[in-house]
């Protein structure tokens, strides 16, 4: 799976199919910042995803993701004379 610059501008604009392509390419990351362990009271260490962490990363990915201006980022990285 790779990401470029196109299906981020097309996430960007609101585009469905490149916000879920995006949501698949950050699943393995944003899975693992779901993961929270507990132990019981036997001393037994689960761990588990959080599905309410997980869907509020998701979702914020996809606020900064529809609040990103592509034009401007890319004028902050050029090389100035």
């Amino acid at each position: 799976m790779r990401l470029d610059a196109k299906i981020i501008c097309e996430a960007q604009q609101g585009h469905p199919q490149a916000i879920h392509y995006l949501l698949n390419y950050f699943d393995p990351y944003i899975t693992q910042l779901s993961k929270i362990t507990t132990t019981d009271a036997k001393g037994i260490s689960r761990t588990f995803v959080h599905t309410g962490i997980k869907e509020e990363l998701q979702a914020f990915l996809i606020q900064v993701t529809l609040k990103f201006d592509y034009e401007k980022g890319l004028t902050k990285n050029e090389p100035t004379a």
